[in-house]
């Protein structure tokens, strides 16, 4: 059980990568159980999870996909994906505004699910 906000990269399968090449990563947050098949990630002090899931899913990675039948993205192969870091006065600026966009659109994602889930018990009292 996980909880906090994480970055999720798929390990395995034919969606490991994008029509593109790059890679099939995920944004989470809040509570969440995790299956073998996604490598879990987070930022640090230095690069926040939002950088990384920007900068990875800029990243070309078709070349890190082994496996023929079943494809794959180790972590091995994962860490040789580079990621430009610029200097820490950059990086606290950027972090700060992008984490102020990200904290909006969970906001946002928060207030969707409610309004359908209240969507749906008020279409349920209308059939009564």
């Amino acid at each position: 059980m996980f909880d906090g906000v994480y970055l999720l990269f798929a390990e395995d399968g034919v969606n490991v990568v994008d029509e593109d090449g790059h890679p099939n990563l995920q944004y989470v947050y809040g509570k969440f159980w995790l299956n073998n098949h996604a490598h879990i990630m987070q930022g640090n002090d230095i690069v926040s999870t939002e950088y990384l899931y920007l900068a990875l899913k800029e990243s070309i990675v078709i070349h890190l996909v082994t496996g023929a039948a079943q494809p794959k993205i180790n972590q091995e192969n994962m860490s040789t994906i580079p990621i430009i870091v610029p200097p820490q006065i950059v990086m606290q600026q950027f972090n700060q505004k992008i984490c102020l966009i990200f904290n909006y659109k969970k906001l946002k994602e928060t207030e969707n699910i409610e309004l359908i889930r209240l969507q749906s018990l008020l279409l349920a009292k209308m059939r009564q």
